[in-house]
This record gives C-alpha cells, sequence and structure tokens, in this order.
C-alpha cells in the first residue's frame, strides 16, 4: 500500500505548527452537567448534522397532502406548524415517534371574519364577528355574533349569540381517508379550524413595539406580520367552564414568517432541544412544544444571530432549558406574542415541583439525556446497529482527561470519533453519509486551525477511512465509490490502492471460483493505470512488484524494482504500508510482521530492494541477490528513524534466506534494541527472529552473547566487564555465516561444540536447548539444525489465524465464519506446496478439534502417523492457549517457561484418541492406546513425563482410572516439583476410592517402573527400532489395553490384541 510522503513517521502534521503561531484557547466547562462545551458542540454537530434539518415550503406540504386531504367547503387550507417552520425532528425509523406541532392545517371559512368593532363595515361582505375578552385570562376571547348576522352555529349565553366552537368545528371538519400512513393520519387529526381576523390584537401590541438587543426580527418583518394580521381558533384556559363559547388568538402564520428568517444553529439548537425535552420533561404533559417555541423565541429576541455559531450551539441549548427551569421557580412562562398571558398559571403546585425536578435533572444530564434518546429512537441518518455513545467513547476519554489544549481534543477524541460513525454508515452501506460525516470533521478542522493549517483534502481523509476499515469487500466497495464520486480523487496512490485491495481480494478467492481471472486482470488493469501517471510514486511501482511476486511472476517485477532503486535509493520520497487488509499479497515474512506489529511501514527503496532479494533466490540468481544485500545493509544503516525497526527486519530476513545467518542475527538484534526503546508492538517478533538466529548459529557452534531485548552500549560494557564477548562487526566473522573447523575439536572432525550456558533469562532458547537434550537423549542418529525444533513459517502463520479466529466473541458469528473460511483457504494452500506439510496439518487437527469438528480431525491425524515422524518435536507455549485443550492449557501453564515440548507422534495419539471418543469409536481408541503405550517406553524415563502425563489424560477419557492413576503416580514419584501430576493422580484415587478400589502407591509405582523404565544401562537404540523394523508387544509386558479391549474383540493370529505388531518410523527433524 503506497503512502505518500517522506519515508519518514514524524512528518509535522501541520497542526503542530499552527499551535505555535498562536496559544490553543483554553476548553471551556459547563459544570452543572460536567461537559467540556467544545467536546459537547462536536457531539450534538455529528448527533443533529445541519444538512438533516428540513424548512418545507408551503407548496411541498400541499403536495403531501393533496391525496389525503379533500378540502372542505367554502374553506381555504393553511399549512402551519413546526413542519413548515424548520422545526420539527427528523423522521424515526425504528419505532412510532410523531413529532408534531398542537396544530398543523388551519381550516379558514371565507365568509367569516373578526373584527375589532362593528364600525365601517357596509363595504364589507360576508358574516362579521366580534372579538371580546374573558375578563378571566388574557389571550382568550368569545366571538359575537352581531344583530342580523346569520351563521348557523350560534349559541346564546344572556341574550348574547356567541359562535359556537363545536359547531362550527363539526360544520368544517375534515374527513380522514381510510388508507393513511400514520404520520399523515396524526397530522390531519391536528387540524383546526380558525377565524380571520385582519387586524393586529391589542393585546399584542407589545410584542409590535418591543425592543431586541438582537434586532431579529427586524422592523420590516414585524411591520409585514402586523399587517398580515392573525388568527382565532378554538381554545380555552384550562381553568375555564366555557369551553364551547371560547377562543383563543393564534399567530401559528406569524411564527411561520419568523422561522423562515431563522439560521440553520437556530433550528439545529432548538431541534436539540426538543431532544432533550422529549427524553427529560415532556410527561407530565403541561409543557408542550408551544411552550419550548416560546422560550426559543424569546432567546432569539436577546442573542444576535452572529453569535448561534457552531461552537456556542451546545451552551445557547443549555440555556433553554436553563429557561425553562426558571419560569417554573417563578411560576410564570409569558406567551411570545402576549407578553401579559401566563402560559403556566394552570399547573398544580404538586406538578410544578415535580417538573422542576426533571428539568434540574434533563440539565445536570444533558448529554447522557441525548444519548439516551438515540438509544430509544434512531433517526434514519444515525446508524442502525451501533448508539452514538459507544461511538463517541474517545471523545468522552479526551474528555474526561480535563485537559486545556483544543488541538489534542481534535486529534485523540474528534478525529476517531468522527471515524468511528462513518465507518458504521460505511458498514451499512451508507457511503454518502460516510462521505458527509468526514466533510464536516475537515470542516471543524479548519475553523479551529485555518485552512491554511489543515493538510487535509476530502478525498485525501476519504482514502485513510477507506484503509482503517479492516473488511475487505468494504473497502473495496467504499475506495469504488470515492473514485467514482469524487473526479480529484482519481491519482496514480488511490488506483494503486484500490488494486492492492483487488490483489488481496484475489488472493483470498478460492482456486476454482470463476471470478478469480477477471479479478486478476483488473488489478492489472488498475496498476497498469496507476503507474503510467508520470507524478507515480516508488511506493506505487513497489506495490506492483508486490502483486507481481504474489502472482508469481518475479521475472516481470524485476525491473520495475530496479526502477524504484534507481529514483529513490539517494532520497526516500515514499514509503509502503501493509496492514491486515493486504495480509494475504505479502509473503509469510511480512504477514507474521503485520500479525504481531498491526503493520508494517517501510520505505519503498527498504521493501524494493527485500523483494528484488526475495525475487533472485526465487529465480536461483542467488549471486545477484548476495551483491546487492550489502547495498541493503548500508540503506538501512543510512536511516534514523522509527521505520528503521521493520527495515532492519526486512534485512534480517533476506540474510536468512540467503543461508547468512550471523548477519540476520544483527539485523534482528538491532531492530529488537531500536524496538524496545521505539516501537513495542515489534519487540516480540524481533527477539523471537534474533533467539531462532541464536539457535541455528549454537548448532553450527558460533556462540553469541545477548542479555536482554536490547543489549544497549551499558549491558555491552557489562559484558565486557563479565568476560564475555560484546556484540561487535568485527568479531564476528563475515561471510555467509559458516565457520571454520576447531583445531581442537573432539576427534579432529571439524565439529564445533554448542555452548550450553543459554541464559535463563531467554526463555525461547532455553526451550531449544532442553528440546536439544531430549533428542540427544534419544540417540538420534542425525543431527539437523536447530531451527526445525521450531514450528515452521506456514504452522506459525496457522496458529496466529487460529487464534484470531478465537479472538472473535462467539456472538459474532458472521466474523467467525469468515475467519474460519480464511483458516481453510491457507490450509489448502499449504498442502498444494508439498505432499503433507506435517506441522501445519497436526496444528490443523488440533484447531478442528478445538472447535468440535472431530471427523474432520481424524484423517488428518491418521496421515500424520504414517508420515514416520514419530519423535519429532512439536511445541505449544503460552500464545497458543487458545488453541488447545483444557488439559494441554494446564501442563503449558504448569512449566517453566510455559513452552510444552512433545514428540509429534505422541501428541498425534493424544488427539486422535480423544477424536475418537467424541466420534463414538471407543474401541479405535483403545487400540490406539497400544501405541502410545510403546512409543512412551520406548523413550527414557527422564524423558516420559510430559508424554506420560498425555497417556493419563487419554486414560482418563477412556474411563480407565486405574492405568490413568498410574500415569500420574509415576511422573510425580519421578519428580515432587510436578504438582500437576499430583493433582490429577488424587483425583483419579478419589474416582477409584468411590468405586471400591483402592491402590496402594507402592505397587503402582513399582508396576510402572517396571513397564515404563528401561532396564540400568539400556542403550535407547535397543528399544528403538528403525524404520520397517517391527515390535512386538504382548500381554505381558502391557497388559493395560489387552484388559480393556473386551470379550467382543476377535482374536487372530494376524490381529490379535495379545500380540500387536506397528511399524516404528526413523526419528527426523524435517
Amino acid at each position: 500500500m503506497a503512502t505518500p510522503g517522506e519515508a519518514d513517521e514524524s512528518i509535522p502534521s501541520g497542526l503542530d505548527e499552527a499551535e505555535e503561531e498562536q496559544e490553543p484557547p483554553e476548553i471551556d466547562w459547563d459544570w452543572t452537567c460536567n461537559v467540556a462545551l467544545p467536546h459537547f458542540a462536536f457531539i450534538t454537530q455529528y448527533m443533529l448534522p445541519l444538512r438533516h434539518i428540513q424548512l418545507k415550503t408551503n407548496e411541498a406540504i400541499k403536495r403531501e397532502f393533496q391525496d389525503a386531504v379533500s378540502t372542505p367547503s367554502g374553506t381555504s387550507l393553511k399549512f402551519v406548524g413546526s413542519v413548515t417552520s424548520g422545526l420539527e425532528l427528523p423522521k424515526v425509523v425504528n419505532r412510532e415517534f410523531h413529532d408534531i406541532s398542537l396544530h398543523t392545517i388551519l381550516i379558514v371559512p371565507d365568509d367569516i371574519t373578526v373584527y375589532k368593532s362593528i364600525q365601517n363595515l357596509a363595504e364589507t361582505t360576508g358574516v362579521h364577528l366580534t372579538a371580546h375578552g374573558t375578563g378571566k385570562q388574557s389571550g382568550f376571547v368569545k366571538l359575537k355574533i352581531n344583530k342580523g348576522e346569520k351563521v348557523g352555529c350560534e349559541i346564546e349565553e344572556k341574550d348574547t349569540m356567541y359562535l359556537s366552537v363545536e359547531a362550527l368545528s363539526n360544520k368544517y371538519k375534515i374527513q380522514l381517508p381510510e388508507a393513511s400512513d400514520k404520520s399523515m393520519m396524526k397530522r390531519l387529526e391536528k387540524a383546526s379550524v380558525a377565524i380571520r381576523c385582519p387586524s393586529w390584537p391589542n393585546i399584542a401590541k407589545e410584542w409590535s413595539d418591543r425592543k431586541r438587543p438582537s434586532e431579529w426580527p427586524t422592523k420590516e418583518l414585524v411591520d409585514s406580520i402586523v399587517q398580515d394580521g392573525c388568527h382565532l381558533i378554538p381554545g380555552h384556559h384550562p381553568n375555564s367552564k366555557d369551553t364551547n363559547t371560547e377562543w383563543e388568538w393564534d399567530f401559528s402564520v406569524a411564527e411561520q414568517k419568523l422561522a423562515k428568517t431563522l439560521t440553520d444553529y437556530q433550528r439545529q439548537c432548538f431541534l436539540l432541544f426538543k431532544m432533550l425535552y422529549y427524553i427529560g420533561f415532556d410527561y407530565p404533559y403541561f409543557i408542550t412544544e408551544d411552550h419550548l417555541k416560546w422560550i426559543f423565541y424569546m432567546v432569539c429576541d436577546r442573542i444576535p444571530q452572529s453569535e448561534w455559531t457552531e461552537q456556542e450551539i451546545a451552551p445557547i441549548m443549555l440555556c433553554l432549558v436553563d429557561e425553562v427551569l426558571h419560569a417554573l421557580i417563578n411560576g410564570e412562562l409569558p406567551h411570545y406574542f402576549i407578553a401579559k398571558r401566563n402560559t403556566i398559571d394552570h399547573i398544580p403546585e404538586d406538578f410544578i415541583f415535580d417538573l422542576m425536578e426533571r428539568v434540574s435533572k434533563t440539565r445536570q444530564n444533558a448529554l447522557q439525556y441525548l444519548y439516551r434518546f438515540n438509544k430509544i429512537y434512531k433517526f434514519s441518518f444515525w446508524p442502525k446497529t451501533q448508539n452514538l455513545e459507544d461511538i463517541f467513547a474517545p471523545l468522552m476519554k479526551d474528555m474526561e482527561d480535563q485537559h486545556d489544549k483544543i488541538r489534542d481534543s481534535m486529534l485523540n477524541g474528534l478525529n476517531p470519533s468522527g471515524e468511528a460513525l462513518a465507518i458504521c454508515h460505511i458498514k451499512e452501506d451508507n457511503f454518502a453519509e460516510a462521505c458527509n460525516i468526514q466533510a464536516d470533521l475537515l470542516k471543524m478542522l479548519q475553523a479551529h486551525f485555518g485552512e491554511a493549517n489543515v493538510p487535509y483534502t476530502l478525498v485525501s481523509l476519504l482514502e485513510s477511512l477507506a484503509m482503517s476499515l479492516g473488511d475487505l469487500d468494504y473497502t473495496i466497495k467504499f475506495f469504488e465509490y470515492i473514485l467514482d464520486t469524487y473526479p480529484e480523487g482519481r491519482t496514480y496512490s488511490a488506483k494503486g490502492n484500490l488494486a492492492c485491495f483487488y490483489s488481496n481480494k484475489y488472493h483470498t478467492l478460492p482456486a476454482d471460483d470463476p471470478d478469480k481471472g477477471k479479478l486478476l486482470q483488473k488489478t492489472k488493469d488498475l496498476f497498469q493505470e496507476a503507474i503510467s501517471d508520470p507524478n507515480a510514486s516508488g511506493a506505487t511501482f513497489t506495490d506492483y512488484s508486490n502483486f507481481l511476486c504474489g502472482t508469481g511472476d518475479h521475472e516481470t517485477a524485476i525491473p520495475y524494482l530496479k526502477r524504484v532503486l534507481e529514483k529513490e535509493k539517494d532520497k526516500m520520497v515514499s514509503s509502503n504500508m501493509y496492514g491486515p487488509e493486504e495480509i494475504a499479497t505479502v509473503d509469510g515474512n511480512v504477514q507474521r510482521e503485520i500479525q504481531t506489529a498491526g503493520q508494517i511501514s517501510v520505505p519503498a527503496v527498504v521493501y524494493s530492494m527485500y523483494l528484488l532479494i526475495m525475487a533472485y533466490k526465487k529465480l536461483n540468481r542467488e549471486d545477484e541477490a548476495r551483491a546487492l544485500i550489502k547495498d541493503f545493509e548500508e540503506v538501512v544503516d543510512s536511516m534514523e528513524t522509527v521505520t528503521v525497526i521493520q527495515s532492519c527486519s526486512l534485512l534480517g530476513y533476506a540474510y536468512k534466506s540467503l543461508e547468512m545467518h550471523l548477519d540476520a542475527f544483527r539485523a534482528f538484534h538491532k531492530a529488537a534494541n531500536l524496538a524496545a526503546n521505539h516501537k513495542k508492538e515489534c519487540l516480540e517478533i524481533a527477539t523471537g527472529n534474533r533467539d531462532t538466529c541464536k539457535a541455528i548459529l549454537a548448532s553450527q557452534g558460533i556462540v553469541v552473547e545477548t542479555t536482554g531485548p536490547g543489549n544497549s552500549a551499558d549491558s555491552q560494557d557489562e559484558n565486557i566487564a563479565a568476560g564475555k564477548a560484546p556484540i561487535e562487526k568485527e568479531d564476528i566473522p563475515e561471510g555467509d555465516g559458516s565457520v571454520e573447523a576447531k583445531e581442537d575439536s573432539p576427534e579432529g572432525d571439524g565439529s564445533v561444540e554448542a555452548k550450553k550456558d543459554i541464559p535463563e533469562c531467554d526463555v525461547s532458547v532455553k526451550a531449544v536447548e532442553d528440546a536439544l537434550a531430549t533428542l540427544e537423549s534419544l540417540q538420534l542418529t542425525e543431527k539437523k539444525p536447530f531451527g526445525s525444533l521450531f514450528v515452521d513459517e506456514n504452522s506459525r502463520t496457522f496458529r496466529r489465524m487460529a487464534n484470531s479466529y478465537f479472538d472473535v466473541q462467539e456472538t459474532n458469528k458472521v466474523k467467525q465464519h469468515e475467519r474460519l473460511i480464511e483458516i481453510e483457504a491457507f490450509f489448502a494452500k499449504t498442502q498444494e506446496e508439498a505432499s503433507i506439510n506435517i506441522k501445519t496439518s497436526l496444528d490443523y487437527a488440533t484447531f478442528k478439534c478445538k472447535i468440535n469438528q472431530h471427523a474432520d480431525a481424524i484423517p488428518c491425524l491418521l496421515q500424520i502417523l504414517d508420515e514416520r515422524n514419530s519423535y519429532v518435536p512439536i511445541n505449544y507455549g503460552a500464545t497458543e492457549m487458545s488453541l488447545v485443550d483444557d488439559n494441554m492449557q494446564r501442563e503449558i501453564e504448569s512449566i517453566v517457561g510455559n513452552i510444552l515440548i512433545l514428540p509429534m507422534a505422541i501428541y498425534t495419539l493424544y488427539l486422535l484418541v480423544g477424536t475418537y471418543i467424541q466420534t463414538d469409536q471407543k474401541e479405535e481408541a483403545v487400540l490406539k492406546m497400544s501405541i502410545f503405550e510403546t512409543l512412551v517406553a520406548a523413550m527414557k524415563p527422564q524423558n516420559q513425563c510430559e508424554s506420560l502425563c498425555l497417556m493419563g489424560y487419554s486414560y482418563q477419557a477412556l474411563d480407565m482410572h486405574q492405568e490413568a492413576y498410574h500415569c500420574f503416580k509415576v511422573v510425580y514419584s519421578r519428580n515432587v516439583s510436578y504438582k500437576l501430576a499430583e493433582e490429577n493422580r488424587d483425583l483419579c484415587q478419589a474416582v477409584l476410592l468411590s468405586q471400591g478400589i483402592t491402590l496402594e502407591s507402592k505397587d503402582a509405582t513399582e508396576y510402572f517402573d517396571a513397564h515404563f523404565s528401561l532396564p540400568e544401562g539400556a542403550e535407547v537404540e535397543d528399544e528403538q527400532p528403525q524404520e520397517g523394523v517391527t515390535v512386538s508387544i504382548d500381554s505381558e509386558r502391557f497388559p493395560l489395553v489387552s484388559l480393556r479391549l473386551g470379550p467382543d474383540q476377535p482374536k487372530t493370529e494376524d490381529d490379535s490384541h495379545t500380540k500387536k505388531e506397528t511399524e516404528m518410523a526413523e526419528p527426523d527433524l524435517d
């Protein structure tokens, strides 16, 4: 994967420079709800983006209602309320939720009008009414029908005719359609008859004369609203008894005009205020949305529109909640247009106190209440699979640190949270929303630091996001979306990166997939398009070469790699980075680096040299590889940044491929030194590689000393003071790692004795030395390099893949299935490379047993037994705990160093017995125990302990507790510090005692000593036959199995249970 820019991880971001120019502002806090206001502002901007706040026109509303509404004769409809003011919350998709104003449609009769007086009505037509105050509460009137007027909806009170609310409402009622969506039905239910009043009422004159600090609304807008008048709608004071004759002044049309002049930030603030309301204090139903609007408009009167900015929305929203609380405390909340009207004078005192408590809690927990809204309701643009509180965790963590640097919060809190939110949308196939979120992020960065100081473009942010998805299919789809949507994004770098992902997809497809050939050609074409750009970097050419090498076309890759060396050897201007998404496109060495450190990032020239050496090696051009590798070392030595760590590792792998183990040791040792101080995640693999080289060198008679992961200058001095040779190039023979024969070698055959004083702290080397002692005790006829004692490259990769499978939570079945497919594909690939990859096969069988697919493991285990590798060692340690079963886990934990080394056949038989038991083939399991006994008996007593324990576990699984007891008893009698053996022995004894069987320890020890210990002075080769030699097992020496076979087993001359023959393979380390 190409990463443009200097090959230096310390590249200035540009934000550092912005910080130097001016002191970063301090972070303001709202201590009532204990939140940092900038963080709260970030969250509100993501929670309710401006682009999702809609202001619908009357025409748009009419189109929505035209099929559902039939206008009553003699009327006109006016669409009002939040939906036409841009003050309605976005659509909720997960449950029924209707954010609807008290009145959304006004049904205005054409022939009924209200005037202030009856004067000058001669020129008008229709029915004329006059409004008379009730004398009780401001804002409510009765509509008097003048003499001679006929409406047909009159009601008489004390010789005066008034307009009846009920009668007029029924006369002009909208007929609701039978089939209509719930949202439409709710709006239609809120339709109300309204009487036009062309004159502005005297009771609202204060509003038109009001002085406003914000200068909003403007005088022109106020005059226009007054000129249009208002309406009267059915409505009475809650304490009034005149419910059928009282009407309420309605200013919905005026509010609509006001709302159209609001800024987007003002609308956003009000909607966030409403979200708090619906969660915190919408019940009991005394406070309505109208109360919220009146408070909101009064605050708009005070705060200029220029101050309603992105960063001020959160504190103003909290101010609105404060206004509600103050109104409840004072018992007065004025109507926005009629200041004399107290809109909460009807609330009982007990409910006032209850509401005060609810509003106070909302104010103290404002952020948590917004999160709660997200958990209960889901807007259509919110992620469906994850709550915002979880997504914003990095931002919350940054807020908990309570520092005062905006820059740190932007980089450590806002940026990761924005990316996490965008990734959620990508994985829900909402690519457009993900891009919008990144655009918002860029806008925020530029607002804080200045556009010139933010070194990102929207496309670069999107590409970075695509490469961080961790899902190959979505990475490809999102990358394709970026290139299709943003023409400026079709750069050589973007094309090269997408081609890398195509390459990874190609490698993960099964060999028989019909789309594999098409994808291969698609990858080649896109790479060719990328490198044809005259500005293409060396990293892009390196990516293409890596692809070619991965498909076996090393010859074609060589010219491109040489071109990178010519272009960037003297000045490293680009780098290559590969992460988990590209792991299938790189070789085993690089895969291990990625699995251990999370990614590999090196200069393009370094990776090109590595690939070129490996290509030469594959093409049997080793002389050219050796000629290049010294240049490789010079390039790495000239580097000064932390990228040198993994560059040293690549150099080490290159040396190792050429069997120059001493030079490889130096490279890995340098990587370990640097990793210990600069990049801890690279330390484990660097020390592991170094120790592997050390073991190989020890087998060749070359002794090198290390005192820890880094062997710093101080530790060198300590080595010298202790009389040990320091690690210096001039003290180590040059060349390919070969060593001249010692003159004083025994027998004069040029052999070299490996040093035995391996440092105790070096666990991996100690394990190698222990394994060597075990193999020497078996009197092997041929010694192989120590490296063969470890698992091979394929096996190590397989184990890491298996660990990643078990790392996935059991509830994530889809992810586990994906990992399982990857594991099966990798195992199939290893088997294609060789007739049988013995160690990987055993790991595969172990994995199958662990996931309870025992039947699949049996053929693999039987094939391993047929390979005649009885005493080849296999090791499992702390890193494989999730792979092995409970018995093996306990054994590993009980051993010093936590590495268990066993003969391969022993572990194979242990697994095979278990699989037979699990698949109801107990008789087969018992038969295999005879081979188990034979192999263990052929080992020296001091090397039998772990194998005897496994044999004991197998007996336990077969309910042969007497035999299991003997196994564990002998182990403990030989090594009293082996506490696990003691525990297992006591457990078996308890089971036997519960069955009425008593065993004397002395008899058991003598019995097993007689059968599982060699006679004093006997040689191992007498007990371990070579290939083709058969071993007879009779019931006198091995009676345990024969006693358990049962009377139903046929006993023939060729296959009897008193005398069983089996072939023993020649011990081999391959």
